[in-house]
């Protein structure tokens, strides 16, 4: 994810953009309300968010004490951590991936000369340039690819580069003499813009908020660079565009003069074809990023162009975000695109910059009442951690939800809507008694029998505890595995015998169990892990029918040694197969049942739970 400041300037309109580049997402519904958190700063009066991942890691950049510098910042847990420098004193952060590797630019010692960087495991590499004095680094992607522009030798000219397998490569032009890449999605395509003719714009310069200006004089125009060649994308009309973001689908969004150039209009690229996106009423609006489902998120001028607004485009239709923010909250001026957005992640978090007490201040702007599907969590000897805001990263206490005097060490964790409600609670088997302890009223924590729920002889030493609705009436019930058996319970918390529970042969010795409703029906269906193969009763039947009518996933998800879980983890009905290693999360978003790394599913890298932990899933 990355941020540009870009001054354009032609005969009719004179616009300040903020431009963003933000790593694809999925997010289909829009919340009902939203979470405003100021993000604060690094000691200094200004702060502004450039990017967010999936596990909801923010970076972007920072004044510090006493305004004497501008460093750039990753905000994660709470916490606004600085990145230091390449000897310089302004430093900035562009953009994320899902692994917390961050790009960016920072000026050198004495301000002589500013530099690309990648940042990970607590450094900052300089990846130097195209020969001459300048590079920044803008987007990066789930293979650590890396996007952004350098000056060629001499700086006579800047040009779009691709950073990989440690070299930097010129991307070249669309004609003219400089070009710019901007984002990058999982299979390597690159959108940027182009100078095409005309007068090539002058040397950049450092503007107030601490980006990067371009005075476009020539025509520049977006482009989309796949399979080793640069394709211009046209524009609206005029003549002038620009693309920021790319999802995994190729689906590009930027902005674009429209005829005559008398407006800026945002604008989605798919299939050949340019659609303007419209306005929220005004003149002017930017797209900044789109997701993998499609959405867009930007700003627009309002009716007369009196304020900036930011929008969601979502179904065919452009929401105005202002509402949803508390009094107090000053998001843009009338007739300037200029910062009220930056990025939206998987959980349809969105990033930005806007004014709040006289100062400007990077904000988070969390969903609320948006249920996006399961969430993760593990289990500790008796200490419940759960990721209660969904983003896959450990955000502490206050806001997730962590408890104990719930179970004890030795006890083995379940979670199911025990009442019948639309969120998961937890429960505890008692492996060495077979004795069950859930938290039927939902509150997190033991109010004994009566209140919550205890079952004796369901169960015996060894067995495995598994959860779901075994006969579609909406409430989950508890279960056992024992070595390719299952036992499942009628509802009524007591063994009553095959005839009245469940009795099924489904995997055999060392299998480890998982339960689901697989095909988004009513009813759990039973599945086994076996060292890296999973074998699901997608039908849910209880017997295994073969691959054709169930499912069998050949060492495409996990290995040996990991822990299953499952869940329905992109919001669509169905449960899908993922895996907690040590620590670390990998969950099958799409639901294919193969890996299909960290850009199209999920993985959370040592950000939730730690090795030993038992891991449990649900809608918190």
């Amino acid at each position: 994810m990355q941020r540009r400041l870009l001054f354009l300037k032609n005969p009719s309109i004179l616009l300040i953009i903020i431009v963003i580049f933000s790593f694809p997402v999925a997010s289909q519904v829009l919340a009902s309300s939203y979470a405003i958190t100021d993000l604060g700063t690094l000691g200094g009066t200004k702060s502004v968010a450039a990017g967010i991942n999936q596990h909801g890691q923010v970076i972007g950049f920072s004044t510090t004490a006493g305004e004497s510098a501008t460093h750039a910042f990753l905000y994660s847990g709470g916490r606004m951590t600085d990145l230091g420098s390449l000897g310089g004193t302004k430093i900035y952060a562009n953009g994320i991936n899902a692994s917390g590797q961050i790009v960016g630019s920072s000026t050198t010692a004495g301000e002589r000369a500013t530099r690309a960087f990648w940042y990970a495991n607590g450094g900052m590499t300089d990846l130097g340039t195209l020969g001459g004095t300048y590079s920044a680094a803008f987007g990066i992607n789930a293979s650590g690819q890396i996007v952004g522009e350098s000056k060629t030798a001499g700086d006579s000219a800047t040009h779009a580069f691709l950073y990989s397998g440690g070299r930097m490569s010129d991307l070249g032009t669309l004609g003219g003499a400089n070009s710019s890449a901007l984002g990058i999605n999982a299979i390597g395509q690159i959108v940027g813009y182009s100078i095409i003719g005309g007068t090539p714009p002058g040397k950049k310069s450092l503007t107030g908020s601490g980006q990067y200006s371009i005075a476009a004089a020539g025509d520049s125009h977006a482009f989309l660079y796949s399979g080793g060649r640069m394709i211009d994308l046209g524009t609206l009309g005029g003549t002038q565009s620009f693309a920021i973001s790319i999802n995994d689908s190729g689906q590009v969004v930027g902005s674009s003069t429209t005829a005559g150039n008398s407006a800026l209009h945002a604008f989605r690229y798919a299939n050949g074809v340019m659609i303007d996106l419209g306005t929220l009423g005004g003149t002017q609006s930017i797209a900044f990023s789109i997701n993998n489902g499609g959405q867009v998120f930007g700003a627009s001028t309002i009716a007369g162009d009196r304020e900036t607004h930011l929008f969601l485009h979502t179904g065919g239709r452009m929401i105005d975000l202002n509402p949803f923010f508390p009094a107090g909250w000053f998001l843009g001026a009338a007739n300037a695109i200029n910062g009220a957005a930056a990025a939206i992640n998987d959980a349809g978090q969105m990033v930005g910059s806007g004014t709040i007490n006289g100062q400007t201040h990077a904000f988070l702007m969390s969903p609320i009442g948006q249920d996006l599907g399961s969430a993760i969590g593990v289990f500790r000897n008796g200490q419940w951690f759960l990721d209660a805001n969904g983003n896959g990263a450990w955000d502490g206490c206050g806001t997730e939800f962590c408890f104990t005097g719930f179970g004890q060490a030795g006890d083995m964790p379940a979670s199911g809507n025990w009442n019948g409600g639309s969120k998961n609670t937890i429960g505890v088997l008692r492996s060495g008694t077979g004795e069950w302890f859930i938290d039927r009223n939902g509150n997190r924590q033991w109010d004994g029998c009566v209140a919550d729920g205890c079952y004796s002889g369901f169960g015996q030493a060894g067995d495995l505890p598994v959860a779901g609705d075994w006969n579609g009436t909406s409430f989950a019930k508890i279960g056992v595995f024992r070595n390719g058996q299952w036992f499942l319970d009628n509802g009524n918390g007591k063994w009553d015998g095959c005839g009245t529970d469940l009795c099924l042969s489904f995997g055999q010795l060392g299998d480890l169990p998982v339960a689901g409703n697989w095909n988004g029906g009513l009813k759990a269906g039973v599945g086994v892990f076996r060292a890296g193969t999973w074998f699901l009763d997608y039908n849910g039947n209880g017997q295994w029918d073969g691959c054709d009518v169930d499912r069998c996933y050949f060492g495409s998800f996990g290995q040996a040694g990991d822990f299953p879980v499952a869940g329905d983890w992109n919001g669509d009905g169905k449960a899908k197969v993922g895996v907690f290693r040590a620590g670390t999360w990998y969950l099958d978003y799409n639901g294919n049942g193969a890996w299909d790394g960290c850009g199209i599913d999920r993985c959370y890298f040592g950000s939730f739970g730690k090795q030993g932990d038992l891991p449990v899933a649900g809608r918190w």
